[in-house]
């Protein structure tokens, strides 16, 4: 502020001693050395004093560092968090030398997407998405067997799987009329008939696979400053923004961004104490019941891979038979940017 007051205010025939003066000039003294600012200045317009007085970076530095176009591939060998990938790419860092103690604000901005459906081997993969044709008769038919992995495989299953039906309809009639298909083989029955695409079947898968998330953080000299929560595969693209504050001294510093990825999944807790048998044992004691712990589930992503195993796909005009699937999945960060603002004390 403008206005200083003594720290020591003498009394009249007072003893004076130096110490007590040199506490009321350095309260002057701290102001003047760095601390001036627009209070202490009464008129502005008329002090001289205006923006050509001081060089560029008197007051502020900005320093950036980003990609547009990372790739950077999260680990799928640890839930820790990671600065570099296994290909070498980096997410953005910033280090510099602050002439000055002061303050950095700190600005980051990232976005990934997700790669692969999460399942974690072909059982599961039939769990959720093996059709048994003989539960949609007469339209859900396969030619190559009675059932089959439906859906899009590149992605985690949730929602509605479609097993027949189609958006496709001719330009003058509501209704499409051709040739029934019978099991095994397109055979020409006598008179047209309704296809399938009038009639959409199928089922709602109602508990999707959106068990994996991903987390960012920003350090500086490594103290964090700023944490995402966990952002969820639901979401295939996603971007998210931190920023921060936090004092800085004179010397090097160093700002560090980071990101993990991994399988999280919910701890139910056992309602009964450790020991407990039985009714009849009475071993061990019950204990407060509770539904979920406090501890996330963490293990590394599940590695994308090929599996092999009987699909029954009916291919398109022309496509191979389907004889592998894809399991497991990946998060790729694609684009970051970090922003520090030095203020200097």
């Amino acid at each position: 502020m403008a206005v200083k007051f003594p720290t020591r205010r003498p009394e009249t025939s007072e003893i004076a001693h130096p110490d007590d003066l040199n506490l009321n000039f350095k309260e002057f003294v701290d102001e003047i050395n760095g601390n001036l600012d627009s209070d202490n200045l009464k008129d502005q317009d008329s002090s001289g004093i205006d923006k050509d007085c001081f060089s560029v970076g008197s007051f502020t530095e900005c320093f950036q560092d980003g990609n547009d176009f990372l790739n950077f591939k999260c680990s799928h060998n640890t839930t820790g968090f990671l600065s570099t990938d296994d290909n070498g790419n980096s997410l953005p860092s910033i280090e510099f030398h602050a002439e000055s103690d002061g303050w950095i604000i700190v600005d980051f901005s990232v976005s990934h997407q997700w790669r692969g459906n999460g399942f974690t081997s072909l059982d599961e993969a039939k769990k959720y998405m093996e059709v048994v044709f003989g539960h949609f008769q007469p339209f859900g038919i396969s030619s190559k067997g009675d059932a089959d992995i439906r859906g899009n495989p590149s992605h985690p299953p949730g929602g509605w799987l479609a097993v027949s039906g189609s958006n496709k309809h001719a330009l003058d009639d509501d209704l499409f009329i051709s040739d029934i298909f019978a099991k095994g083989t397109i055979t020409a029955r006598s008179g047209p008939r309704f296809t399938h695409r009038h009639f959409p079947q199928g089922r709602w898968i109602a508990k999707p696979i959106d068990r994996y998330a991903v987390q960012y953080k920003v350090e500086v000299n490594g103290n964090d400053i700023a944490e995402t929560g966990w952002l969820f595969n639901g979401n295939k693209h996603q971007g998210t923004y931190l920023c921060g504050c936090i004092p800085v001294v004179a010397g090097k510093n160093r700002v560090v961004t980071s990101v993990r990825a991994v399988s999280h999944f919910e701890l139910n807790a056992s309602p009964r104490g450790i020991g407990h048998a039985d009714d009849s044992g009475h071993k061990g004691e019950y204990v407060p019941r509770q539904t979920v712990v406090t501890m996330d589930g963490l293990s590394p992503l599940p590695i994308v891979r090929s599996v092999r195993g009987p699909f029954a796909d009916v291919p398109s005009a022309g496509a191979a038979q389907r004889t592998t699937i894809d399991i497991g999945i990946e998060c790729l960060v694609n684009s970051s940017n970090l922003v520090v603002q030095y203020r200097k004390a």
